[in-house]
């Protein structure tokens, strides 16, 4: 039964994310990645060469330019936010609702929820540890980038207030009000948590879906599904079309960078890059020692498998972005089972 509402979806839409990839696939052809870097030096000297430390250009003429220089880059984060949400969303249904068999989605779901729980405190504390000692933020002078901007001030100090408002209200995890703090995760209002950007509370929604139509009929189901599928790849062909001007979003948010914060912002933007780059780096390191001692693939071999993934992700630093390009890796180059 559950064959036949599988195969009737796969003639409208392929289940697989895997399937959504030509148009990834023709973003790496155009090496994404190295526009992504020239824009980025690009965007620097631009920049630098408007900041009002050089003179060349009156200040407040500079700093409207910087503006608008940045006004793609501020468009182009707000579709990705935009897409992000219903991509997650459709991706997680359709990707449950492909399990033949409940068993081994639970079996699979409870060594995967092990593996999500021990790579994030690994790299929560990898975070914490490089940001105690590196302290990349020392390096840059936060005043300076908005010191030219009388409301982006007012926005900082209402930022603190509500921030103090929280830390009040928070209270810490205790055997009384721990069933209270669990409950508070769920998504009783599902609307309202996609309305937010909840993120934790949309996958667990999902996830809840997607379960609930794996009970269903092929025919009460396949409707569901459909909708999931279109919604999938008018979600995908969006990111695909966005990400083409991510050159020209970075371009323009470094450029005001520069302009706001003037040259002295090089040397705390190359801290920060090196700390975070450092800890990306211990952490793949970590990733790939799971990878040796859990299954029978050696380390460099498995980085060959991944790179296509690896660029785009380096490129747009884009999860929804790189989600089939992963797929298509895990299940044609490591083999990964689809149901996986």
């Amino acid at each position: 039964m559950l064959n036949g509402l599988f195969d009737s979806v796969e003639k409208l839409h392929p289940r697989n994310i895997k399937y959504l990839t030509d148009n990834m696939s023709r973003l790496m052809k155009s090496r994404l990645w190295l526009q992504v870097l020239v824009a980025m030096v690009l965007g620097m000297i631009t920049g630098i060469l408007m900041s009002p430390e050089l003179g060349l250009v009156p200040k407040q003429t500079a700093i409207t330019i910087g503006e608008w220089l940045a006004l793609p880059g501020k468009i182009f984060l707000a579709f990705i936010q935009m897409i992000v949400v219903p991509l997650i969303l459709a991706s997680i249904v359709r990707g449950i609702a492909a399990a033949s068999d409940i068993q081994q989605l639970k079996s699979t779901g409870m060594w995967l929820g092990i593996y999500f729980l021990t790579t994030t405190i690994a790299a929560v504390i990898i975070g914490i540890a490089l940001g105690l000692n590196l302290k990349p933020g020392s390096f840059v002078d936060a005043q300076s980038l908005i010191a030219d901007a009388p409301s982006a001030q007012v926005q900082a100090q209402t930022l603190e207030q509500r921030v103090e408002t929280l830390e009040q209200q928070d209270q810490p995890f205790t055997l009384q009000n721990t069933p209270e703090k669990i409950t508070e995760v769920l998504p009783i209002n599902p609307m309202n948590s996609i309305v937010q950007g909840d993120m934790l509370q949309i996958v667990i929604f999902a996830i809840v879906l997607g379960i609930g139509l794996l009970s269903l009929t092929p025919a009460s189901a396949r409707p569901l599904l459909d909708l999931m599928g279109s919604l999938q790849s008018v979600s995908m062909a969006i990111v695909s079309m966005v990400m083409r001007f991510a050159p020209l979003a970075v371009f323009g948010l470094l450029a005001q960078a520069m302009i706001k914060a003037g040259p002295q912002v090089i040397t705390g933007l190359g801290v920060y890059s090196a700390a975070v780059i450092i800890g990306m780096a211990v952490l793949l390191g970590f990733y790939l020692l799971i990878v040796v001692l859990l299954t029978k693939h050696r380390a460099l071999p498995f980085l060959s498998a991944i790179k296509e993934p690896f660029l785009m992700a380096f490129s747009t630093d884009s999860s929804a972005a790189t989600m089939p390009i992963t797929v298509k890796s895990a299940e044609e180059k490591l083999k990964v089972r689809p149901s996986i």
